[in-house]
């Protein structure tokens, strides 16, 4: 009995020791990587909340917005959407919450990846802009496309959702569209 106390002490020093290494740059020579530009994304940080009945078909949603931080000590922005759709045409309610991890890229530019309460993983490049953003989604051989884009407008930003079918990249037809304000 009186060596538990021993034991626990040693695995508590190697614990901490093991822990340690972590504030410890490698021997490599690794460094850190500088902290990303997210001048193009500024205007989207916030809370924002969609004007219901601004667009939204297919579903007209009830209620939806999306919150945009820096989050990492500034190296990802997070994306959180949320949108819900009354019962209709024999089906649910539907609640949709999405979220979407925002980098930059070694050699320059952005992606994401997105990913939601109905287990879609979407891959984004991004084209950043002043005042829009361009989200368009990798090509995958039998499976659509996606392209997203945020124009900011007088009253807060629109919002775009397009798909191409499997097989046919680039072909985007608009699915939903809608427009958001800050919230109060």
């Amino acid at each position: 009995m009186a060596r538990c106390p021993v034991r626990l002490r040693l695995v508590g020093t190697a614990f901490a020791l093991s822990a340690g290494c972590w504030l410890v740059p490698s021997s490599s020579g690794a460094q850190a990587s500088a902290l990303p530009n997210w001048t193009p994304f500024e205007w989207l940080v916030g809370n924002w909340v969609a004007d219901i009945g601004s667009g939204g078909q297919p579903g007209m949603a009830t209620r939806g917005g999306e919150s945009w931080t820096l989050d990492l000590d500034r190296r990802v922005m997070i994306r959180r959407d949320y949108s819900d759709y009354p019962p209709a045409a024999g089906r649910l309610a539907i609640h949709h919450e999405g979220m979407m991890v925002i980098a930059s890229l070694a050699g320059g530019g952005y992606s994401a990846h997105t990913y939601d309460n109905e287990g879609h993983i979407i891959d984004y490049d991004i084209a950043a802009g002043d005042s829009t953003e361009v989200f368009t989604s990798s090509v995958v051989t039998g499976e659509p496309q996606f392209r997203l884009t945020y124009a900011r407008s007088a009253s807060g930003v629109d919002v775009k959702f397009e798909i191409a079918p499997p097989n046919q990249p680039g072909a985007f037809s608009v699915y939903v569209t809608g427009s958001m304000r800050r919230a109060p």
